[in-house]
């Protein structure tokens, strides 16, 4: 896939809740000052702890597809025993060995 048929964004959301709040903000522009992005909203079938255990390889098979790529998930829900600083950097670091680079942040 060529740099111009890439999409700008590809959000994978824990659940349904997060999958149609993040659809409700995309279009919403002018309100947040960004620019049009094309963007594909997938919600996860096994929901915080799934995101936060097997969302990065979901998302390490979508690379070269997206610019962008975002994964979100509750972190009360996640069945994580550190800090959400921890998980969080975690998957980011993940995420750069996936070859996503800069644009996992």
């Amino acid at each position: 896939m060529t740099m111009a048929e890439t999409k700008d964004l590809f959000v994978l959301a824990a659940d349904r809740d997060i999958e149609q709040t993040v659809l409700g903000l995309l279009p919403r522009t002018h309100a947040l000052q960004i620019r049009q992005v094309t963007a594909e909203v997938k919600p996860f079938g096994r929901h915080d702890g799934g995101c936060r255990v097997e969302g990065v390889s979901v998302l390490r098979s979508l690379a070269g597809q997206f610019r962008h790529v975002i994964l979100i998930f509750d972190f009360d829900g996640s069945g994580a025993n550190v800090t959400s600083a921890l998980v969080s950097t975690g998957n980011v670091t993940r995420l750069h060995f996936a070859s996503f680079n800069d644009n996992s942040i």
